[in-house]
């Protein structure tokens, strides 16, 4: 399976780089990013489901949104996510249905993240494919 994210330097935080063949896989491909970053993603089984209905300004501003609410279900509800099941996409709204457990002996934190950040994020497309920078608050 060919990685879809890589890490890249940076000052004090994590720096995301997500790649994908679609908008919509941006998405995708970065909460898993996110999982496996907080506790591997191997190590999340899928016997919660919730539905998430994310709105905001822009593309951009969308998926900063969807991370950090993954973020704080992740922080204030002790659950965590595996798959994610996009059911709409605009540039103004996501509903997904995620499917994750709860924080447990099989999946410790191996990052402690406080929010994704709008420092020096982006979104690219070049020729079908796209790449998302999200700087991460540790």
């Amino acid at each position: 399976m060919r990685k879809y994210y890589s890490l890249t330097p940076h000052t004090a935080d994590i720096a995301m780089v997500v790649e994908a063949d679609s908008l919509e896989n941006i998405y995708f491909n970065s909460a898993r990013a996110l999982t496996d970053i907080l506790v591997g993603i191997d190590s999340v089984s899928e016997s919660i489901k919730r539905e998430m209905t994310i709105k905001a300004v822009d593309r951009d501003d969308l998926l900063i949104r969807f991370l950090n609410e993954l973020i704080y279900v992740f922080s204030v509800d002790k659950v965590i996510f595996s798959d994610f099941n996009i059911i709409k996409l605009n540039d103004r709204e996501l509903i997904c249905m995620a499917k994750g457990d709860r924080i447990g002996a099989l999946n410790r934190i191996k990052i402690e993240i406080k929010a994704a950040t709008y420092c020096d994020f982006k979104i690219e497309e070049n020729r079908g494919s796209y790449k998302a920078k999200v700087i991460l608050d540790v």
